[in-house]
């Protein structure tokens, strides 16, 4: 039986309630949101039409002629409700005036038709939830799998959970693979190009923005740099030095907000009591997974691991990624903090409330920087992650909104 997330809970429990929001799952690419949608299907008894929406299909005509045949469904067979998928309808250009429009009229004549959507994070928040779909729908937000999930589902070690970067599919390779040398870790460094990075560039932003067709070489270095880099502090104008595009700092900056609504890489801002200083700090770049940032290191595992400077930063940009995206699900701020040499590796935020982490892949349990930190802004709690505080096992394994409200 197929691993069932427990964001199959959320949303097979928000089906069976009574027809009243769509239901609009988003996510990074390749974690599972059509796998979670049809197991759901599966396991509901009620009929539903399936409509996966490719690009020849992309036009308003494809959700007015599904609509209708969910609507004969519901007449002809005297159903109580019939569920009604669109997956990938971000595909369809001005996707949510269609759907809105079928919704009102389903709700005017009380049709018991369950919709769920699904597409990338940014083109559905973006490009379609406008206002005028307010009220209409909830989210349900996912992230790629965590430590508990690939180990309980695949076996797989926590080195190896970092070398997956929390997609499925490469912890399936990595479980699988008999022999991890020669072109093996080539092969995985294919799969990271071809089925996410280049499919994120060339149909998430290449097409679908006003990037346009034939001009994302800048912002493929700009991702290459970024992946590098993840876990660093880096200006924009040290970006556009050694991307050799000093007159582009406006469009480099445009290319990383692309690339953080597309959920890959971010920047992170500098923590502040004014929200000016913040906007106006160096970010601190972080990929979404390390998958990412490990694609362009060009090594296998013992070779990673027996590098202690480089494993440090691997690990600490994992511990990254893991924030940034329980963050996207469970709604709090991921920063990090400087001043001079000082430093805090991130800054958690949700309302009043801030905690402060330090990521330590040795037996380190203070910093110099913590401590400057706890005077200056008295967090609420101080976390190490690493073998001397929370094993970062368990860490990447729960809810890191448990860590607030905690004395």
């Amino acid at each position: 039986m197929l691993y069932r997330r427990r964001e199959y809970t959320t949303l097979i429990r928000r089906l069976e309630e009574k027809r009243r929001f769509m239901q609009i799952v988003i996510g990074p690419r390749q974690i599972g949101k059509t796998t979670l949608i049809k197991q759901v299907l599966g396991d509901l008894k009620e009929r539903y039409l399936y409509c996966e929406v490719t690009r020849p299909q992309a036009t308003a005509g494809f959700i007015r002629t599904n609509w209708d045949l969910a609507r004969e469904t519901l007449s002809r067979y005297q159903l109580n409700s019939v569920i009604l998928v669109f997956d990938e309808i971000q595909l369809i250009p001005q996707w949510s005036e269609y759907v809105k429009k079928e919704w009102d009229d389903d709700t005017f004549h009380d049709r018991n038709i369950k919709v769920v959507l699904s597409g990338s994070s940014r083109l559905l928040l973006l490009n379609g939830l406008n206002e005028s779909m307010m009220g209409r729908y909830e989210m349900l937000h996912m992230a790629h799998w965590d430590f508990g999930e690939i180990h309980e589902n695949f076996g797989l070690d926590f080195d190896d959970y970092i070398l997956s970067g929390g997609y499925p599919v490469m912890a399936d390779m990595l479980r699988d693979a008999t022999d991890r040398k020669g072109d093996f870790y080539q092969r995985i460094r294919n799969y990271v190009n071809n089925s996410l990075l280049q499919a994120i560039i060339r149909y998430d932003l290449e097409v679908d923005t006003d990037l346009g067709k034939g001009k994302s070489v800048l912002l493929e270095r700009l991702l290459e740099m970024g992946c590098r880099y993840s876990g660093q502090i880096v200006s924009v104008n040290k970006l556009a030095g050694e991307l050799q595009e000093a007159k582009s700092r406006l469009t480099i900056a445009k290319y990383l907000k692309l690339l953080e609504e597309s959920c890959t890489l971010s920047c992170l801002q500098k923590y502040a009591a004014d929200a000016m200083r913040r906007r106006a700090s160096a970010p601190k770049l972080q990929v979404w997974s390390n998958a990412l940032k490990l694609q362009y290191l060009n090594a296998d595992r013992e070779t990673l691991r027996s590098d202690h400077a480089e494993w440090g930063r691997i690990f600490e940009s994992a511990v990254g990624a893991y924030l940034l995206g329980r963050s996207y699900v469970e709604g709090f701020e991921v920063h990090y903090w400087r001043e001079g040499s000082l430093e805090v590796d991130f800054v958690l935020q949700k309302g009043s409330q801030i905690v402060a982490l330090e990521v330590k892949s040795n037996r380190e349990t203070y910093t110099e920087g913590m401590g400057a930190f706890i005077q200056k802004f008295r967090p609420q709690r101080t976390l190490v992650v690493g073998p001397a505080g929370i094993r970062a096992e368990d860490f990447m394994s729960m809810s890191v909104s448990d860590v607030f409200d905690r004395h």
